[in-house]
This record gives C-alpha cells, sequence and structure tokens, in this order.
C-alpha cells in the first residue's frame, strides 16, 4: 500500500509539460543523428558491395576472353 511519503515521492517526480516536451525534442535529435550515421555507415557498405560487383564483374569478363581466346587457338588445332 502507498504511504503519503510514496505518494509526495512520485508527485515529486513527474515532469512538467515543458520538461517532457524538452525531453521529447532532445530525444527525437538524438534519433535524427543516430539515424544519419547509421545511413552514412550503410553508404559506405553499399559502395563497398557496389565496387566488389564491378570487380567480380570484370574479372568474369577477362575469364570469358581467355576461354574465347583458348578456343579460337584450339579451333585450327582440331581442325587439322
Amino acid at each position: 500500500m502507498l504511504t503519503s511519503k510514496d505518494i509526495k515521492l512520485l508527485i515529486g517526480s513527474f515532469k512538467t509539460r515543458e520538461e517532457a516536451d524538452a525531453d521529447s525534442q532532445a530525444l527525437k535529435e538524438e534519433m535524427q543523428e543516430l539515424r544519419l550515421d547509421v545511413l552514412e555507415k550503410l553508404d559506405a557498405v553499399y559502395k563497398e558491395v557496389k565496387d566488389m560487383r564491378q570487380e567480380q564483374d570484370m574479372h568474369v569478363q577477362k575469364h570469358r576472353d581467355i576461354d574465347e581466346r583458348l578456343d579460337n587457338l584450339e579451333s585450327p588445332i582440331h581442325s587439322n
């Protein structure tokens, strides 16, 4: 059961509307900063993945070119 002392402590811990609004605004600003930080990190990861994909595409194309050259070199040998 709550005593009058407990009730006074509870009432004393309540915030005014202005304090609650200030806390809410501070939380919104903190969340905005966090969101921007996360987006910047995602941009860095996206760039890294994109760069790796381009390197992989170039590597695959080099293999295709080499295979084509080998096919062209083998072709006259087998036709004789």
